[in-house]
């Protein structure tokens, strides 16, 4: 079970990102295409996205779903990774993400769910560098299961875009 403490940060940075989510992707046409991943950028932010190649489960009447990494220079952010149920009750559930069957821990918050910053972070996208599916699990609070499935296709020439327009 997470402390309060830490489910207040995560609670902050799940409110900050899905907000510069939301504001950049409809600012931004993507700028490159790397296999099954795509990069933006603006005012000095980077993000690089892909959506699921394949979803199991019972997800009926969600918003979109993705994976996405991001570089925000002045707030001090480099190499986040969040990732998007397009259902309001995901995080009120348990989050699973596995590298081609390494599993990492993910911290739940509204629709999204988020990697701990730090070595956690790290970890985790040198195993997305070198690997060639990602999964999540999203175990609902309605007992419902759904599973997304992607590509990591591209992953790595995406984030060496990101990183080298936002330093």
């Amino acid at each position: 079970m997470r402390s309060f403490a830490s489910a207040a940060a995560a609670r902050a940075i799940a409110t900050g990102s899905l907000l510069a989510l939301s504001a950049i992707s409809s600012q931004a046409a993507a700028e490159g295409v790397h296999g099954r991943w795509e990069s933006r950028s603006t005012d000095g932010k980077c993000w690089a996205a892909s959506q699921p190649v394949g979803s199991t489960g019972n997800a009926g009447g969600r918003g979109p779903a993705y994976v996405s990494i991001q570089n925000h220079p002045s707030e001090g952010v480099r190499g986040s990774i969040a990732v998007v149920s397009g259902n309001p009750d995901s995080g009120k559930g348990e989050v699973t993400l596995e590298v081609d069957g390494s599993k990492f821990e993910m911290l739940p918050y509204g629709e999204a769910a988020f990697a701990r910053s730090g070595a956690p972070e790290a970890s985790l996208i040198a195993a997305m560098r070198k690997g060639r599916e990602l999964k999540v699990t999203w175990a609902l609070p309605s007992g419902d299961t759904v599973v997304d499935t992607y590509s990591m296709e591209g992953f790595a020439s995406a984030k060496a875009e990101i990183d080298q327009k936002c330093r």
